[in-house]
């Protein structure tokens, strides 16, 4: 699934910037691996859960002035604290934010080796 030409020039070549603890990192890379993050169109994404942990698919939308949002418990919480004084920005996240940035970095990296393929770039290591 591709994004649509808004989310393309909205995601750019950004790939994620690896702020938050190994442990929301892990959580998010086993998102994107297991094939749980899904592209819902208009900056949208649903992040699945995983078998035998949890049952709550998670929205995850772009907003224009806060970035990415969750609809999960513990980002509402943090973003609560935010708007209170008590955290800086970047420390609002959620596995279920990092594993969309993973995949949107993941989807451009594959369209720019789909361009690439397409302009006859030959790689040595490939």
């Amino acid at each position: 699934m591709s994004l649509d030409p808004f989310e393309s020039v909205m995601w750019g070549a950004k790939l994620p910037d690896f702020k938050g603890s190994p442990s929301i990192w892990a959580k998010a890379k086993a998102f994107v691996d297991l094939g749980l993050v899904e592209y819902m169109g208009n900056s949208q994404f649903v992040v699945h859960p995983k078998q035998g942990y949890n049952v709550t698919d998670y929205c995850v939308r772009y907003s224009k002035g806060l970035g990415l949002t969750c609809t999960c418990q513990g980002f509402v919480t943090k973003l609560r604290k935010f708007t209170r004084g008590e955290l800086d920005r970047d420390e609002v996240t959620c596995s279920h934010v990092r594993a969309v940035k993973i995949f949107a970095g993941n989807l451009q990296h594959e369209k720019k080796l789909e361009r690439e393929k397409k302009a006859g770039v030959v790689f040595a290591n490939a």
